[in-house]
C-alpha cells in the first residue's frame, strides 16, 4: 500500500525468511531513495533552505486557511543588498558564498519557522502572530551587519539584508498575496532607507 516503514516479522532461515529479509532491505532502500528525491524537489541546492516549490505548498495551505476564516500569520520578506555588485566585481562564486552566509544568518534568527529562497537574492519566512516581526528583523539586520564587517576582506564591499513584514488582517486581506505584497513593499521601503544611509 505504499507504506515503506512496514517490516515483515518472519525471521526464519528458510526461503521465506530470505524473501522477507530481501523485502525489508528493498523497502528501506526505496524509502531512502524517495526521501532523497523529496529533498531534491523541495530544497534549494545552494542554501539548503526551502525552495520555491516548497514555498508554493506553504502558500497553498495558508490560502486554504484564509478561505476557511482561520488564518493567522505574518510574512517576512528579505532581500540581500549588494549581491549584484559582488557578482559583477569579484564573481558569481563569491556571490553564491554571500547567499549561503545570509541564509545561515536567517536560519539563526527564524528558528522554528519555514524559511524559503524564493528568488535570486529574495527570501521569505512565515511566522506566527505571537512573535513581533520587527524584533526578528532588528536581530537579523544586527547579525547581518556583524557578519558583513567580518566578511569585508572576502567580499570587498559591505552588504545588508533588507526586510519587511506584514500581518494578515482578516478584515481587509482576501488572500495570501495581499499580505505578501504588503511585506514585499515594506522590504523595498527598508531597502531604500538602507541605501540612503550608506
Amino acid at each position: 500500500g505504499g507504506d515503506l516503514d512496514i517490516q515483515i516479522p518472519y525471521k526464519g532461515n528458510d526461503e521465506i525468511g530470505q524473501l522477507a529479509e530481501t523485502f525489508d532491505l528493498m523497502a528501506t532502500s526505496l524509502k531512502r531513495y524517495f526521501d532523497h528525491f523529496h529533498s531534491l524537489a523541495y530544497t534549494d541546492a545552494l542554501t539548503g533552505l526551502n525552495n520555491k516549490a516548497a514555498f508554493a505548498i506553504t502558500k497553498d495551505v495558508i490560502e486554504s486557511e484564509v478561505k476557511m476564516g482561520r488564518a493567522s500569520f505574518t510574512i517576512v520578506v528579505m532581500d540581500v543588498n549588494n549581491l549584484k555588485t559582488i557578482n559583477d566585481s569579484i564573481g558569481h562564486e563569491k556571490g553564491d558564498m554571500l547567499l549561503k552566509h545570509c541564509a545561515q544568518c536567517m536560519r539563526k534568527i527564524f528558528v522554528g519557522f519555514p524559511l524559503s529562497r524564493i528568488g535570486g537574492d529574495e527570501f521569505c519566512s512565515i511566522i506566527n502572530n505571537s512573535i513581533e516581526p520587527d524584533l526578528l528583523i532588528a536581530r537579523l539586520q544586527e547579525a547581518a551587519a556583524e557578519m558583513s564587517a567580518q566578511d569585508f576582506d572576502t567580499f570587498k564591499v559591505s552588504y545588508q539584508i533588507a526586510a519587511g513584514s506584514a500581518v494578515y488582517d482578516r478584515g481587509t486581506d482576501t488572500s495570501f498575496h495581499d499580505v505578501f505584497n504588503r511585506a514585499d513593499q515594506a522590504m523595498y521601503e527598508n531597502k531604500k532607507k538602507i541605501k540612503g544611509e550608506e
